[in-house]
């Protein structure tokens, strides 16, 4: 079981006939050892980036090559499927540093346009523990988000943790009936977390990192839509387990990255 301490995203833009990108170099990480990478995949929902609101591209074809500070190659034409958010529980693990300037990543096929980007999450001092942690309580709060907006936690939680003793120790999110029966896709939205000792990265987490899986569902194509149908309704959690946080509700925040407006949407807080 994977603890996540720090989790920083990195955004490729995709150019038009370029097909070979270098990590950039200004980064939280730069010089620490990083657990695993993840290529975020969105699954139905028409995502856009919160760094610059260019759409989020899901590419298969890719390739990541990895080198070390010491210029030492860990990862050499890594399919971007064994580090994708797709199979989250099953990432190749790195366990090394990253070299920026060496660092890269390959498609084999060429953008036609300047429109779109990747994202890649990047996870570093973190812990694995044999049994997941203990929680005793959770909490979900409930909210309406308009596309573009970003709302502090604080005005969602009523103060329920900041009050107590208490640490999140992880985060899940449910799909409810409403949002799986929206026409064209699902939520879209992310979670930036900043702890009160202003040691802790996490930032731009999108929802699909932390949302529950769902064992029986169907989708139905016809007429260019795709509508999911659902004979049991049946979810397992697979909740995001942090290292204990502290979170400053004030300077955390919810931001939507979806293209629309998203009602009735939920997190769950464990501690």
């Amino acid at each position: 079981m994977y603890l996540v301490g720090n989790i920083d995203v990195v955004q490729f833009d995709l150019k038009q006939g370029q097909t070979e990108y270098y990590f950039p170099k200004n980064v939280n990480w730069a010089g620490k050892k990083i657990d695993k990478i993840l290529f975020y995949f969105p699954i139905f929902s028409k995502t856009l980036s919160p760094i610059n609101g260019k759409k989020v591209k899901r590419i298969d074809d890719l390739h990541v090559n990895l080198y070390n500070d010491k210029g030492e190659q860990v990862a050499r034409e890594l399919s971007v499927l064994n580090v994708c958010s797709v199979y989250i529980n099953n990432v190749y693990r790195i366990n090394d540093t990253i070299n920026t300037s060496l660092s890269r990543i390959h498609l084999t096929k060429a953008p036609e346009d300047d429109q779109t980007c990747l994202l890649c999450y990047v996870f570093y001092d973190g812990s694995d523990v044999e049994t997941a942690p203990e929680t005793k309580n959770s909490v979900t709060v409930k909210f309406d988000i308009k596309e573009g907006e970003r709302i502090s936690l604080q005005d969602l939680v009523d103060n329920y943790i900041s009050l107590q003793p208490a640490k999140v120790k992880g985060l899940v999110y449910t799909p409810g009936m409403d949002l799986l029966l929206i026409r064209g896709g699902m939520v879209g939205w992310c979670v930036t977390l900043r702890d009160r000792n202003k040691k802790r990265v996490l930032n731009n987490i999108q929802v699909d990192l932390f949302r529950a899986s769902i064992n029986a569902w169907e989708l139905i194509e016809g007429d260019n839509t795709r509508d999911p149908i659902y004979s049991d309704y049946l979810v397992n959690l697979h909740p995001f387990f942090l290292q204990e946080i502290d979170i400053d509700m004030l300077n955390s925040y919810i931001e939507n990255t979806s293209g629309h407006d998203t009602k009735n949407t939920s997190i769950t807080f464990l501690y």
